[in-house]
């Protein structure tokens, strides 16, 4: 996936896709290692849970690592 640059309309490098690939299977190793047990328990789905906190927290700085990805040159 290619995005232009709204000033210039030139298009611009890819999204690095393989930053976002190793990112998630940095993440999945980590969870495997430490956490397992959170794939099944869901425990982020309970309403006003600290990991219910917790998962926004961490999808909130996901969402500002891609943004950050995207901005890259």
């Amino acid at each position: 996936m290619t995005h232009s640059n709204k000033d210039t309309g030139r298009r611009e490098a890819p999204i690095p896709r393989d930053a976002i690939d190793q990112r998630i299977g940095d993440l999945t190793e980590w969870l495997n290692e430490n956490s397992p047990y959170c794939f099944a328990d869901q425990a982020h789905l309970d309403e006003n849970s600290r990991e219910r906190a917790y998962w926004h927290y961490g999808y909130l700085v996901a969402l500002m690592d891609v943004v950050k990805l995207l901005d890259q040159k």
